[in-house]
């Protein structure tokens, strides 16, 4: 099963909306599951490997961009 391409999951597009989903792309899961691999105290290279980036810059990358947001809120709360 590739989980990365998220061609393995056709429902996806079906399920979504016949739950009130929308907007949500596979992609997104990859990002928050990133996100939340590093919370757990997983290290670069162990969440490189589960999600099949190919360098730790991608990892890292897709990390940070998912917590841009937060960083934000930080700054404009000081």
């Amino acid at each position: 099963m590739d989980l990365r391409s998220g061609r393995d999951l056709p429902g996806l597009r079906q399920v979504l909306p016949e739950r009130g989903i929308s907007g949500l792309h596979f992609h997104d899961l990859q990002h928050e599951a990133t996100s939340r691999l590093f919370e757990k105290g997983f290290d670069t290279m162990e969440v490189s490997t589960i999600t099949g980036h190919k360098t730790f810059a991608q990892t890292l990358y897709t990390f940070e961009s998912g917590r841009f947001g937060e960083k934000i809120e930080v700054i404009n709360n000081t």
